[in-house]
């Protein structure tokens, strides 16, 4: 039993960060499309997957309190995962309108147009600011918290609560 919950455990850690990988992926094929100027994905990759990094971190605590209920109730559908995905990614955007995380990312944003990629980030730059001023903001946020959740359930969400069946016969844990 033991030994089932701790490859559990690590299963959903392996999960989250798939998930936060597959938002920021999302979010930098935003950017790439949001822009006219012929930014590739690989370019918006740059900014993407680390903003997918700050945005997991922000959606921590929401997305382990929703784990561990669906974990608890063994809650595998993935309608259920893409949804709670999409809500957890709207619900941590307003956090993103507090100050000091706005202040973080545009921070990241404003050191990348000054460095090597100079080129590449302004053109990132412009279109992060492009749908973060603009009305899309909520669209993109909510597809990659969609592709988040669904990302999760690939992982792990499909088999919740697994390490907490008890079968009747159990003598090998």
């Amino acid at each position: 039993m033991i030994v089932r919950i701790i490859a559990r455990l690590f299963l959903i850690s392996f999960g989250y960060f798939l998930a936060a990988v597959t938002a920021g992926t999302t979010f930098s094929a935003a950017l790439a499309v949001s822009v006219a100027s012929g930014i590739s994905l690989l370019e918006a990759l740059f900014v993407g997957i680390p903003l997918g990094a700050v945005f997991g971190f922000i959606a921590i605590a929401p997305s382990a309190i929703i784990i561990v209920f669906a974990e608890l109730f063994r809650l595998r559908s993935w309608i259920f995962y893409a949804i709670v995905g999409a809500l957890t990614a709207l619900g941590s955007w307003t956090l993103f309108e507090l100050p000091i995380f706005r202040e973080i990312v545009i921070e990241f944003v404003w050191i990348s147009e000054q460095g090597l990629f100079r080129e590449i980030s302004q053109d990132l730059g412009d279109a992060f600011r492009q749908i973060i001023n603009g009305n899309r903001a909520l669209l993109v946020i909510s597809a990659t918290g969609l592709a988040g959740g669904l990302a999760y359930w690939v992982v792990a969400g499909n088999s919740a609560g697994s390490a907490f069946h008890i079968s009747g016969n159990d003598e090998d844990d």
